[in-house]
């Protein structure tokens, strides 16, 4: 039994950067509970070789136990830029190694200890819509559509977008008649991978891991049951698959599969399902569409989502009062 395999029986996620050593990753096994739930331009150099790094100095044979955060949003993500988040995911990995943090408001912030591990989680959905709208140098700034959501409250602006998430056939909007969204979306995810890349430490101290991932943003039927995709190492699909292209969990899984899994250039993929006391109790409901085999729905599931989210930064959304209308009174705790 390989390594990846038995610590999923153990209940742990067992990422690594194929084909960096094993002994070196800072999220090589994670508890469930640890789990804190514009394009690159042309004169960027490129990338380090993601196939290098030192050895590192304090392995353990028994294992050691890392803290990160798997879920980080930026002004990248449709809802984090209408509450007025800028952060960049390069200012984002900053934070999380320690680095102070000016929001624009409030006071400077600082984590008391810097993190191990960190991915940032973007939403794929409309990752090309806010960079055409966000920018004043855009081209695209004036355009109407932008316009008009720039003028719409946070909540307004995420209720218009977060709708199209709840679609069971799904259509982008009327701007991506005039530019080409997934072209664009594309240009953001390689800003994302680089951040990641050039966060990484490869040094024998191996300080900190990224991890490249993005946010999968279903809410069929007003449901929530978004999954964190988290990939083991640099290489990754050419673009990410969102709602608009897998429009179920099922199609995700089928996306991942074929692209990631079973490419053949090495790439690792986990998707990690959170928030779902937000899902109506449909987030772990073992449907199977027409024309698929249960069992080897089953396998595939259980390949990609051996974890779940269960506290994210806004806390833990169980006991929050005024969500427990569907499933019953509001916990006493």
């Amino acid at each position: 039994m390989d390594d990846r395999a038995s610590a999923k029986l153990l209940g742990v996620s067992f990422l690594h950067h194929t084909p960096r050593p094993k002994a070196c990753h800072r999220l090589a096994q994670v508890a469930l509970i640890v789990l804190l739930a514009g394009c690159p331009s042309a004169e960027e150099p490129p990338l380090p070789d993601p196939d290098f790094r030192e050895v590192c100095a304090d392995t353990d044979p028994l294992r050691n136990l890392y803290w990160g955060d798997l879920h980080v949003h930026t002004a990248w993500s449709f809802d984090a830029w209408y509450e007025g988040v800028r952060t960049t995911p390069e200012q984002a990995y900053d934070f999380a190694r320690g680095a102070p943090l000016d929001l624009g408001f409030g006071p400077e912030l600082r984590l008391e200890r810097p993190l191990d591990f960190a991915a940032v989680t973007d939403h794929a959905e409309f990752l090309a819509e806010i960079s055409l709208c966000s920018s004043e140098d855009a081209t695209s700034w004036d355009d109407p559509w932008c316009a008009d959501l720039r003028e719409m409250t946070g909540t307004e602006a995420v209720q218009r977008l977060g709708t199209q998430n709840s679609l069971e056939d799904p259509t982008r909007f009327e701007i991506c008649d005039s530019y080409d969204c997934r072209e664009l979306a594309m240009d953001v995810w390689q800003r994302l991978q680089r951040a990641a890349e050039e966060a990484y430490d490869r040094t024998a101290s191996c300080s900190f891991t990224t991890f490249i991932g993005y946010e999968w943003t279903g809410t069929t039927d007003i449901s929530n049951i978004h999954r964190n995709v988290i990939f083991a190492g640099a290489v990754v699909p050419d673009y990410p698959t969102s709602y608009f292209e897998a429009p179920s969990e099922v199609r995700l899984w089928r996306e991942l599969e074929q692209n990631c899994l079973d490419a053949g250039d090495g790439c690792d993929v986990l998707a990690i399902p959170h928030n779902a006391n937000l899902s109506n109790g449909t987030m772990f409901v073992p449907d199977v569409p027409p024309g698929y085999d249960p069992a080897e729905l089953a396998r595939l599931r259980a390949e990609l989502e051996p974890l779940v989210e269960l506290i994210q930064h806004k806390g833990d959304g169980e006991c929050i009062p005024g969500v427990s209308g569907i499933l019953g009174a509001e916990d006493e705790l």
